[in-house]
């Protein structure tokens, strides 16, 4: 399977299947406000009360601090265009005009965030995001950012005017959507970064690592269908795809270390991040509460940019001599790890738990996989796994 798509004319759907794969592999993580992602449109509930065509530009929608419109605190509208016979095409305002006020970008996407502005509550803040491979022109910004402190009558720039028309807004929903709108495209932006990551997956070897990506990225496929629900897709959706009802299946030993503000910088802590950017294996060793946990905050904040670092919390605030816990048992700790690492970098590598799994060679192939991928992404960085 070729996760990048074999043809020109299907990288633009495997790009986007991959992209809110990601996404959906973030909805795991405790730190993450993503609650939920619709795909092809908003969510069932947000969408009654509105012409079908109303969706017809939003390639999924990202629901922060809640489900709905009804209980989220932000609503992401997103739209993908990935192109790979022209990446280097340029967005510019006649391009994201193009097609008039039905079936131009910049109309569908207007017409969207208009449908859940008109459906919210007044305290959610919705926004709109084009994500593409090619790059803007350099005005196009500047643009939007001026239709967005004036009203369109009162401009005379050409390019300015003939966006205001195409969105088919009053001026005040004008200047609304305009401060709305974002853009993430062409090189050195995340969508960049993106494209690099899902290249790297897409030249993953082992099986059982692209089977897992191949049977995440089919339940996405799935939710993707016109036939699908319109359900969102939400942190229990994704859990009960991969077998398992409780989150503690995929997470069984969480870690319980609290962060220590305004630490005080210590030698031993420069020295030891010195020696992580040379040697594979470190080891800081120390008395009970002279502050080995703080020295890994203190490190991590030491590494190259783009690095992660994954702590495995032995202690879990004294749980550790609870033998229900778990915490002492190797399975346990290489599940949480394999799986956190998964999340932190929102790749498909999950690893659900089975009795017949040799965790340590799964650990290792996925870590792997992980290094490479996160090294696409940032030369510079690394993968520190720090056992406390």
């Amino acid at each position: 399977m070729d996760f990048r798509g074999a043809r020109a004319s299907n990288a633009g759907d495997d790009y986007h299947e991959l992209w809110v794969t990601r996404q959906a592999i973030r909805l795991l993580g405790d730190d993450s406000e993503l609650k939920a992602i619709a795909v092809e449109g908003v969510s069932e509930s947000d969408a009654s009360g509105q012409p079908a065509d109303t969706w017809s530009g939003v390639d999924c929608t990202l629901y922060f601090g809640g489900t709905t419109d009804a209980d989220a605190t932000r609503v992401d509208i997103v739209q993908v265009k990935y192109s790979t016979t022209q990446p280097q095409k340029k967005w510019t305002a006649a391009r994201l005009a193009q097609g008039g006020k039905r079936k131009s970008v910049l109309s569908r996407l207007a017409k969207a965030w208009k449908g859940v502005v008109e459906s919210r509550p007044r305290d959610v803040h919705v926004t709109t995001t084009l994500v593409s491979n090619q790059p803007l022109q350099p005005n196009l910004e500047r643009t939007v950012r001026g239709i967005a402190t004036a009203s369109a009558t009162a401009t005379k720039d050409t390019s300015e005017v003939r966006l205001a028309r195409v969105a088919d807004l009053d001026a005040k929903e004008l200047r609304e959507f305009a401060s709305s709108l974002s853009f993430k495209c062409g090189a050195g932006s995340r969508i960049a970064l993106e494209e690099q990551v899902l290249q790297s997956i897409g030249k993953w070897t082992d099986h059982d690592l692209r089977q897992v990506a191949a049977d995440i990225q089919d339940f996405i496929r799935r939710k993707m269908m016109p036939e699908a629900t319109g359900e969102p897709i939400t942190r229990e959706s994704v859990l009960a795809h991969l077998g398992v009802s409780d989150k503690s299946a995929l997470f069984p030993c969480p870690s319980e270390i609290e962060l220590v503000a305004n630490p005080v910088r210590r030698a031993a802590v420069t020295a030891a991040s010195a020696e992580l950017r040379e040697s594979q294996y470190v080891c800081l060793h120390g008395e009970a509460g002279v502050g080995k946990t703080t020295a890994l905050q203190e490190i991590e904040t030491d590494l190259p940019p783009g690095s992660i670092m994954l702590k495995y919390d032995c202690y879990g605030a004294g749980r550790y001599s609870d033998p229900s816990a778990l915490r002492h048992r190797t399975r346990d700790a290489i599940l949480q790890l394999t799986n956190e690492l998964a999340v932190r970098l929102a790749l498909p590598l999950l690893l659900p738990p089975s009795a017949h799994t040799d965790y340590m060679r799964q650990f290792m192939r996925r870590l792997e996989n992980a290094a490479t991928t996160l090294r696409r992404r940032s030369p510079e960085a690394v993968v520190v796994i720090a056992i406390d």
